[in-house]
């Protein structure tokens, strides 16, 4: 829960378990975000807006103050100053105003595609096409935007633009995976979606974040195999000695750690949840059995009272003196 605070993350176990804190910390005050939303939908977008560009100002703070690189490729000979490090580590990477600017974007994609579940959309093709291109440029601009930096030390960039690429890639990362669902939830993805809808894809998204939890342990576990010195000759080199094996190995562990814990586990969370809600549902149906007794009761008295009528009782006196006889009726 805590581990993404900067007095603890030299602490990890398994340092990318931060993300796991993270990622629960953001699921906790999502609801922050949802219920302006639930009231005010241009109320909620606003302090989107806003947070995004309050972030951005810290980053660009702590930029400016640090001149840290834009990622880790970016310290090269420096990458042993252990303190530059911690404050790129602490106050970037896993910097809440970094990484919670995704997530935003993820709960506004998630509304909007709740708020269009029922409705069908129409959007000229122009427009679909323009929003297809800016997807795929910022997704490119993502991956290759720092080509020439990461050459080396003589292709060093301003902290200004370090800055931007930090905070804004992981932005245009964010927009650029939500138009692709967005796109295909719509229809608007045309082969991309019956392409990614494929079955194939099921038993590694099945995998997937089993894959994220593992993948720390299969890495040093694969070279730690292997025994020989780490040598760079070629890509298709290290892509057969290195990348393919840790993907194998990788892979086997999550599936392991899905059938042997994720799954049962989630079985019984199920299980216990729906016990749960069995007795709750028992427990109402029990009351409304009762306050249905009730009413009926209630009911079959006023029926009652309303079918019985009072006999009428007659007197007769007698007048000894005129023999006249009285009748009251009462």
């Amino acid at each position: 829960m805590v581990n993404t605070e900067p007095s603890t993350t030299n602490f990890q176990c398994l340092t990318h378990t931060w993300y796991l804190a993270a990622d629960m910390q953001m699921y906790i005050f999502a609801p922050l975000f949802l219920i302006p939303l639930l009231f005010s939908p241009v109320t909620g977008y606003c302090l989107g807006v806003f947070l995004i560009i309050l972030f951005a100002g810290i980053n660009y703070a702590v930029y400016a103050k640090y001149d840290l690189p834009a990622n880790y490729i970016g310290f090269f000979d420096e990458i042993y100053n252990r303190e530059k490090l911690t404050y790129y580590d602490n106050l970037v990477y896993y910097a809440v105003w970094n990484r919670c600017t995704p997530y935003l974007i993820g709960i506004y994609t998630g509304y909007f595609l709740s708020k269009t579940k029922s409705k069908k959309l129409h959007l000229n093709w122009v427009y679909i096409v323009l929003l297809w291109t800016g997807s795929f440029l910022a997704a490119c601009g993502c991956v290759y935007g720092l080509y020439d930096y990461i050459q080396g030390p003589s292709h060093k960039i301003s902290s200004f633009a370090s800055a931007s690429y930090s905070y804004w890639s992981r932005i245009g990362w964010a927009l650029a995976i939500a138009w692709v669902v967005i796109a295909c939830e719509k229809n608007w993805a045309g082969p991309i979606k019956n392409f990614l809808e494929q079955g194939l894809w099921l038993p590694f998204d099945r995998l997937t974040y089993c894959m994220y939890l593992t993948h720390a342990i299969s890495i040093p576990l694969v070279y730690a195999l292997d025994g020989r010195p780490i040598l760079f000759v070629s890509s298709q080199h290290a892509y057969i000695r290195e990348a393919i094996p840790v993907f194998v190995v990788t892979l086997t562990m999550a599936f392991l750690w899905c059938v042997f814990i994720e799954m049962p586990f989630a079985k019984l969370e199920v299980t216990l949840v729906g016990l749960l809600m069995q007795k709750r549902l028992q427990g109402m149906s029990t009351l409304k059995q009762k306050d249905k007794h009730l009413d009926n009761k209630e009911e079959h008295n006023l029926e009652s009272q309303q079918h019985f009528e009072p006999q009428k009782i007659c007197c007769k006196t007698v007048d000894v003196n005129n023999r006249e006889e009285n009748n009251y009726r009462f």
